[in-house]
């Protein structure tokens, strides 16, 4: 047993002094902490405790530079929109003085550019200024026709009394000569403004002008006119239709006039809408006329 422990010592002895040896190297290298590297860890300690103070401050800096910012940017973006409206409102505003002016040109350009810039002349403008009015005269012609009728909802309510104190038909003659009469300045060139109504490109928005003038000579006419006289769903459109059509034959009719003070336009103005009254009224009696209604007359009789 000795001679074999005695062998198995030999065996592992070589193994045993080689740990030996890397322990100690090991232990040479370690060194013992001094007081220099005490005083090093003490104030490399304050340094990171300092450190581990400063995000906390930081991120209330940061996050109050970042209202600070967004504050800024904010003010800054209400400014420019500000900016930007009060810049809208003159140039609206400046358009509105060019197309007022160019009206007064018309008379001799026409509806045209040229009007157009003369009245940007007119308004101490350069004449390339009518670029402000993009679509060119068509802007011009509905400025007038939006103008007109504002000017005739103001008579029409300032004369409301004696409007009330006629009859319907009355009622519609007066308020189309009212909106005619303020056509007779431009009536020389109105037929080239009805050509530029016309273009495909302009017809949705002179058929929208149109409709708003017939809605605005059918409430002329009093409640009376608002009696159905067919099915509700197109009485309403039936009466504008009617109305709209005669205005438009009346305006057509105004351009070839010759006579003193458009008494020929008049004259057939009353006419036509004295045939829709009879027309109306036909179509009331027709109603009074409906199956049912003699089937209740009969009854009412036995």
């Amino acid at each position: 047993l000795e001679v074999a422990c005695s062998k198995e010592e030999a065996m592992f002895a070589p193994v045993v002094r080689t740990l030996h040896v890397r322990a100690v190297a090991c232990t040479r290298r370690m060194r013992t902490p001094s007081l220099v590297d005490a005083v090093r860890f003490s104030s490399h300690s304050k340094v990171e405790e300092e450190r581990a103070k400063e995000p906390v401050g930081g991120v209330a800096e940061a996050a109050a530079e970042g209202m600070a910012e967004g504050m800024a940017e904010g003010t800054t973006k209400e400014a420019n929109g500000s900016a930007t409206s009060d810049h809208g409102r003159h140039e609206h505003t400046l358009k509105r003085k060019m197309l007022e002016a160019a009206l007064e040109a018309v008379p001799e350009h026409g509806w045209t550019v040229s009007a157009l810039s003369a009245g940007a002349v007119a308004c101490g403008l350069s004449p390339a200024a009518h670029g402000m009015a993009p679509r060119g005269p068509i802007e011009l012609v509905r400025h007038f026709n939006e103008k007109c009728d504002e000017a005739l909802r103001e008579e029409l309510a300032a004369q409301r009394d004696q409007m009330e104190a006629l009859q319907v038909q009355n009622r519609l003659v007066l308020a189309m000569q009212m909106r005619l009469r303020l056509l007779e300045p431009y009536v020389r060139d109105w037929p080239q403004a009805l050509a530029l109504k016309a273009l495909p490109i302009n017809l949705t928005e002179s058929l929208g002008d149109a409709h708003a003038l017939a809605s605005l000579l059918l409430d002329a006419c009093g409640e009376r006119a608002r009696s159905p006289l067919a099915p509700e769903k197109v009485d309403i459109h039936m009466k504008r239709m009617s109305i709209g059509a005669i205005y438009g034959a009346a305006e057509l009719y105004m351009l070839t006039d010759r006579s003193p003070d458009l008494s020929d336009t008049w004259l057939f103005l009353e006419r036509e809408v004295n045939a829709l009254h009879q027309l109306a009224g036909a179509g009331e009696q027709l109603h009074t006329l409906s199956p049912s209604s003699l089937l209740m007359s009969l009854l009412q009789r036995k």
